[in-house]
């Protein structure tokens, strides 16, 4: 639907940020643990395949989103594209990403990603960054 912008930034075109729920309740330490790695596993880098899809599609100028947003009780993962071209990509891209993220259900991770992810997050923790600080 359409969104507010001051006279001149309209012109850019169309955006899409999808946004899902992921609790409502509180999350354990593995739970918040698994959807920082599966955050990871999906954009955390340019070769990510969510990352990948939307930047290989062309639908729109660039990412947004951001991922997972675990900083509230109720955390969201969020992703879409702005500055796309015609009403037509806005749909195009909310299919994009559906088939990804349906493709990825059925056809898992490599297991070389899932250990580049994990020794990322390693890393990350074991530097001080992030609140699982507990879990090393």
């Amino acid at each position: 639907r359409p969104y507010a912008a001051a006279p001149g930034e309209g012109d850019s075109g169309f955006m899409l940020c999808i946004t899902w729920l992921l609790n409502t309740q509180p999350t354990t330490s593995m739970m918040q643990l698994a959807w920082i790695v599966l955050d990871s596993l999906l954009l955390g880098k340019p070769s990510s395949p969510l990352t990948k899809a939307l930047e290989d599609s062309n639908l729109g100028e660039s990412v947004i989103g951001g991922g997972l947003d675990d900083s509230l009780l109720q955390s969201t993962f969020s992703i879409g594209m702005k500055g796309l071209k015609k009403r037509e990509d806005v749909n195009a891209l909310e299919v994009l990403i559906m088939e990804t993220l349906h493709k990825l259900d059925s056809d898992g991770f490599s297991e070389d990603d899932i250990a580049s992810s994990m020794n990322t997050i390693e890393f990350s923790l074991r530097e001080g960054g992030g609140g699982l600080r507990g879990m090393e």
